[in-house]
């Protein structure tokens, strides 16, 4: 007889299952008010390895230890991101990364991740742009296609309910910099 295994340690655009003896809890950013399964809110860990504090910096430290109703110690991690029902992490980017734009709180990662997915960019980056509200998108893209790729991108982000009133110009640039 043939055995099949049904249960996965990923799926994709997830960081992974918390590591055993830790939970992972999100709570709607600013309150210890506790989110369901995928709404977005901060990553909270508590677990076994807490820690103690961050290096002669007791403010910052009593921002980010929490201690929970049940008593259990926990660290506010800044990140943001949901759990599935599954029990999957999936961040969406740190606090400070969101922008403001025209349609409100934008995720780079998750334009970033559109502009990837089509095959037309080879790297790209989406930031503020010196107007206020509007986005700038540099993609790194064939010089010599550049201008018909941007339309195209163009077209794609605005065809998205989600996106389709988004300030958003785009930059073809040379290189993005990159670190590894």
């Amino acid at each position: 007889s043939d055995l099949t295994c049904t249960w996965t340690y990923s799926k994709p655009g997830s960081v992974g299952l918390p590591y055993p003896g830790n939970e992972i809890i999100v709570y709607k950013e600013g309150t210890t008010e506790r989110l369901g399964p995928n709404e977005i809110g901060e990553i909270c860990m508590v677990g076994k390895y807490p820690m103690n504090g961050y290096y002669k910096n007791p403010e910052d430290t009593e921002k980010v230890l929490i201690t929970l109703p049940d008593g259990r110690q926990s660290i506010m991690l800044g990140d943001m991101g949901y759990v599935d029902e599954d029990g999957f992490i999936f961040v969406k980017g740190r606090k400070t990364d969101r922008l403001t734009a025209n349609t409100g709180q934008i995720w780079p990662i998750d334009l970033e991740s559109i502009l990837m997915g089509t095959g037309l960019v080879k790297y790209c980056c989406v930031s503020n742009s010196k107007v206020e509200g509007q986005l700038t998108a540099y993609i790194e893209t064939d010089e010599n296609k550049k201008d018909d790729i941007i339309h195209k991108l163009t077209e794609l982000i605005h065809k998205s309910p989600e996106y389709e009133n988004l300030d958003i110009v785009f930059q073809a640039v040379d290189q993005i910099p990159l670190t590894f």
